[in-house]
This record gives structure tokens, sequence and C-alpha cells, in this order.
């Protein structure tokens, strides 16, 4: 069951990332033009690769893929910590998830980003660049909370049929 629970959190964490990036890149357009530079996830992907020796080595298109690669498995990662958390969270679903993304972006931009000197705190960024990534991070937490929800009900009609319909892939 413990397996279960990380795989289908971290198969939410996966889907919840594609509306917070589709999120990031809708409200980075309405960035003041200073402060249309790459987003957190291309600067944590030419940070990792300058710290490796790859930077110099990596070509756009290259540096494109680690950084989706890299934001998405993040995404799965950290669903996968929030699906056992979420059954235990005495909050409602859809609370409990927007709580979470607030924690993640807390955790991550005031927290470890700036400790491993990847990032500058979140504190040192100007407002509308937090209010992006702390918005796109509500979206993903509502996505996650809601997506599991989906997961679980879609589990439990299933293990509600009877053993031969659902073997018999009804």
């Amino acid at each position: 069951m413990a397996v279960r629970q990380l795989l289908r959190g971290a198969a939410a964490g996966l889907a919840a990332t594609v509306p917070m990036t589709i999120a990031m890149e809708f409200m980075y357009r309405y960035l003041p033009w200073w402060q249309r530079y790459s987003l957190p996830p291309g600067q944590i992907t030419a940070r990792l690769t300058r710290a490796i020796g790859l930077r110099r080595k990596t070509e756009r298109r290259e540096h494109n893929l680690l950084t989706f690669l890299g934001h998405f498995g993040y995404g799965a990662t950290v669903g996968a910590i929030y699906a056992p958390i979420a059954r235990r969270l005495k909050l409602p679903s859809l609370l409990g998830g927007v709580v979470y993304g607030l924690a993640v972006w807390f955790v991550s931009y005031v927290g470890w980003l700036p400790a491993f000197h990847i990032l500058p705190s979140a504190t040192k960024q100007p407002n509308k660049r937090n209010a992006l990534m702390i918005t796109a991070h509500i979206v993903y937490g509502a996505s996650l909370s809601w997506l599991l929800d989906q997961m679980r009900e879609t589990s439990r009609e299933e293990a509600e049929q009877p053993a031969a319909m659902r073997y018999a892939g009804r």
C-alpha cells in the first residue's frame, strides 16, 4: 500500500506540474520587462550544470530538456512526499494541497536553494516574481490534491467492483 501511495503521489505531482508550468509561463508575460529573466527552473538548471562542469558544453536545446526534466522530476518527487502526508492532514483536501504548495515554495526558495547557493533567497527577489512563483505553487498544490482525490476515488470504485468485473476490465 505504501509503495502504491508513493507512486500515485509521484504521478499526481508529475501531472500537477503541467498546470503549474502553464501558470508560470502565462504570468511571466505580465512581469515588467526588467524582471523577464529566466524563471527559477531554468536558473537552477544553469547553476547545477555549471557546478558540475557541463554549462559550457550544454546547448540551448539540451539546457531546455534538462530544465524540463528537472522541473517535472521535482514535481513528481514532491508529489510522492505529499501523498502519505495528505491522508493524515486534518484539513479539507484542497486547502491541504494549497498549504503544501506554499510550504514547498517556502522550503525551496527561502530554505534549501539559498542554503546550497543555487538561487538567492526569495526575500531578495522582486515582489512580482515572488507573486508569480507563489501563485504557481498554489496552482501546483491545488492540482496535486485534486488529482490525488481523483485517484483515490477511482481506486475506491475499483475496489468495490466484484472481482470478476475487475479482471474482465469493466
